[in-house]
């Protein structure tokens, strides 16, 4: 379950009952564009997209979870909105601080070595599922649905809503104009697109549609993308293989050629 950080509920969140003999500092900040807490870099992790944390045992004592039961030890610079960061609870009912709802998390190989020193960056890309936390504008999903095995598609960085292709499409153009397509799959555009670093910025452009509405579209490798209006929360991946198969996931690894 993720709620927001500022309505956190007395039975989800530990108040502070009493101040500790050693205060701990937890200062968030964002340098270089990316989050750090008292300095070390934090992550997030593909598989995550859904909200809920799935890196436990060996995978949590390399990658540990950024715990968050005491929210209000929390500092909260001026350019870092705390409306932006809320708490997921983990299988075993610990709690973890979020952003954007992506479960937050350090490296163990950042504070190894004697060249360790904060703002250590390791993590970044490792496996092709865990990078620096930022506020991008399309992330990966990494995850197994429907059967298949697992693919590494787009999301929405914000509000984690699978994007898709339609396998009808011609380069810079879509086919989907008429209104009941239009409705069921609205456009996704987003200007200045930032995405993970396994991803070049330069693939993706956007193109002005055909047809009545003229709306600015974005595009992956000249394939256009789109949001699936019967996704109602964030993980769905209801299009898939919609219509036949004449829908899909924006896998980045396995794009199709058009037809």
């Amino acid at each position: 379950m993720i709620i927001g950080l500022l309505s956190c509920e007395q039975n989800e969140v530990n108040p502070i009952d009493e101040p500790k003999d050693d205060p701990v500092n937890n200062q968030l900040s964002i340098s270089n564009e990316h989050l750090s807490l008292d300095g070390s870099t934090l992550y997030l992790f593909a598989k995550d997209f859904s909200g809920e944390p799935n890196c436990e045992g060996e995978c949590a004592e390399k990658w540990p979870p950024v715990f968050a039961d005491q929210v209000s030890e929390f500092n909260f610079p001026e350019d870092l909105d705390a409306a932006n960061f809320g708490i997921a609870t983990r299988p075993d009912g610990s709690k973890q601080l979020t952003y954007y709802d992506f479960p937050l998390y350090k490296f163990a190989n950042d504070f190894q070595g004697n060249d360790s020193k904060p703002g250590t960056e390791l993590g970044e890309g490792l496996g092709g599922v865990w990078f620096v936390a930022k506020p991008y504008t399309v992330f990966l999903a990494f995850g197994e649905f429907e059967g298949e095995f697992d693919r590494k598609f787009l999301i929405d960085f914000k509000s984690g809503k699978t994007l898709y292709y339609f396998n009808v499409d011609n380069p810079l153009n879509s086919n989907c104009e008429n209104g009941g397509c239009f409705a069921a799959w609205p456009p996704y555009y987003k200007e200045n697109i930032t995405a993970p670093s396994i991803l070049k910025t330069s693939d993706f452009e956007s193109f002005k549609r055909d047809g009545d509405d003229k709306l600015l579209q974005s595009a992956l490798q000249q394939h256009p993308l789109y949001y699936f209006a019967q996704d109602g929360k964030r993980g769905d991946t209801k299009g898939h293989n919609f219509n036949g198969g004449t829908w899909i996931v924006a896998d980045v690894e396995n794009i199709p050629p058009f037809q």
